[in-house]
């Protein structure tokens, strides 16, 4: 039996563990492999790209790598997409923003990551 695409909620749990793992050993290779061909992140009031493509994504992570970990607060689906609040490791306690993923097939199509004003 084949099994199901995962879902938006499932993608954006494997982001965020995706990138906490390349926090920690410098290899972002599998984020960026979540990612649809023409698979877009987009930063919200933070200045960096938009990012399409896993060759770009993976490029902006080697670039500038994040220096903590994500920790995601609570998720919702809707209609196909995911949302969460996140904050960082260090300070779990403060909200920074949330991210919002869309899927498709088992790939990551567009992840906007929006800090709070």
């Amino acid at each position: 039996m084949e099994r199901a695409a995962p879902d938006a909620t499932e993608l954006l749990h494997r982001y965020v563990d995706s990138h906490n793992r390349g926090v920690r050993s410098g290899d972002f290779d599998a984020l960026a492999r979540l990612f649809r061909e023409d698979g877009v992140l987009a930063f919200d009031a933070i200045r960096a790209g938009p990012f399409r493509g896993p060759a770009a994504i993976r490029q902006a992570f080697r670039a500038r790598p994040p220096d903590d970990e994500l920790v995601l607060g609570d998720v919702t689906d809707v209609a196909g997409e995911a949302e969460a609040t996140y904050a960082w490791r260090r300070d779990p306690a403060a909200i920074e923003g949330t991210l919002r993923l869309r899927g498709d097939r088992g790939e990551i199509a567009e992840l906007r990551i929006a800090r709070k004003p």
